[in-house]
C-alpha cells in the first residue's frame, strides 16, 4: 500500500487494472494499479499531480480542485484485461491480415496487456507494419519491439549510399522545408535532426525514408518549432476531437500551457491514444505533445 501525505485515499494493488503513468519519482511508472478511494468528509484535496491522475481515471475537470470522490469511484466502469492469450491470437490474425505470410516471422509475447514482438523481417516496412497491426487491437496496453531488420544481399547498402538517397528523398518532397532536416546514417539505421514548423513536416520527413532500399531503423529527433503562436489551443483540440469518428471525445481532457498541450483520458486501443495525440499536434502553434491517455481495454 501506498501512503499518501495530504490526501485521504490509498493507491492498492488489486486484480482489475488501469494503467497509472505518473511523473512522481517515488512511483514506477509502469506499475499497473487501481485507485481505491476512503472517502473521509466526503471531500478530498488533492496535490497537483493527485489531481492529474484523478482526472484521467475519472474525467474530473480542471474547475473542480476538491470534489466528492465516491460517485466516481462507483461509476467508474472496471474494464477487466483481456485474456493474454486472446490478445495473443488476435495481435498474431491482425498481422497476418496485414502482413500476410510476413507476419509468420514475427514472435509475439503478450503478458498483462504489454506486448513483446520479436523475430526478423527483410526490411523495414515490415517491421513498421508489424507495429502499426499490433496497435489495432483492443487489450494491447502497450508495445516493446525487438523485431531485427535482415536485408537481402541484393538490398544492402553502404551507409554513403544510403545518406545519399535519404537527402534526395526529402530534396523531392513538397512536404518538408529545404535545409532544415539534417541526416546521418549509421550501420543502416538513419537519424533526422534539425527543425520544421509544424507536427506533418516531421512525420513527412520520417515517412520519405520507409521505403529507401537499405533503411534498418529510423530515429526522428527533428524539433518542432511553430511559427505561429498558439491560439483556442483547447477548443480546437476539443473539436478536432469530437469530429473524429474513432474517439470519443468526453474521455480526454486537454489542457495548454503555451505552445505545450497535456492529453489526459482513457481510450480503448493504442490506436486511439495515438490518433489523439496526433489531433492534438496539429492545432497551429503547439511545439510539444504530453500524452498521458491510459488504455482501458
Amino acid at each position: 500500500m501506498l501512503a499518501l501525505q495530504n490526501a485521504s485515499f490509498e493507491v492498492r494493488r488489486c486484480e482489475s487494472f488501469i494503467l497509472f503513468p505518473m511523473k512522481d519519482q517515488n512511483i514506477d511508472r509502469t506499475a499497473v494499479v487501481k485507485i481505491v478511494v476512503k472517502s473521509m468528509s466526503g471531500k478530498v484535496n488533492l496535490l497537483s499531480p493527485w489531481r492529474t491522475v484523478l482526472r484521467s481515471c475519472f474525467h474530473v475537470q480542471k474547475q473542480m480542485p476538491s470534489l466528492s470522490l465516491w460517485n466516481y469511484v462507483n461509476s467508474v466502469r472496471e474494464l477487466d484485461m483481456k485474456d493474454d492469450e486472446k490478445v495473443q491470437r488476435d495481435v498474431m490474425d491482425q498481422m497476418k491480415w496485414e502482413m500476410g505470410d510476413y507476419a509468420t516471422r514475427i514472435g509475439v509475447a503478450v503478458k498483462d496487456g504489454v506486448v513483446t514482438l520479436s523475430g526478423h523481417v527483410h526490411c523495414f516496412p515490415a517491421k513498421w507494419a508489424a507495429e502499426r497491426a499490433v496497435k489495432r487491437v483492443l487489450g494491447v496496453r502497450a508495445v516493446a519491439e525487438e523485431i531485427e531488420v535482415r536485408l537481402p544481399g541484393s538490398d544492402q547498402r553502404s551507409d554513403t549510399d544510403l545518406a545519399h538517397a535519404a537527402e534526395n528523398a526529402l530534396d523531392w518532397n513538397t512536404l518538408v522545408p529545404k535545409n532544415r532536416v539534417k541526416i546521418m546514417v549509421e550501420d543502416g539505421t538513419i537519424t533526422l535532426e534539425g527543425n520544421v514548423d509544424n507536427w506533418s513536416q516531421k512525420v513527412a520527413a520520417e515517412k520519405a525514408m520507409h521505403t529507401l532500399t537499405g533503411v534498418k531503423g529510423i530515429n526522428n529527433r527533428i524539433a518542432v518549432k511553430p511559427v505561429v503562436e498558439p491560439k483556442e489551443v483547447e477548443k480546437d483540440i476539443v473539436n478536432a476531437l469530437t469530429r473524429h469518428a474513432q474517439l470519443d471525445a468526453r474521455r480526454i481532457t486537454v489542457e495548454s500551457h503555451g505552445d505545450r498541450v497535456v492529453l489526459s483520458g482513457s481510450v480503448r486501443t493504442w490506436a486511439e491514444r495515438q490518433e489523439a495525440e496526433e489531433a492534438a499536434w496539429a492545432a497551429p502553434g503547439v511545439a510539444n505533445v504530453e500524452n498521458n491517455i491510459i488504455i482501458l481495454a
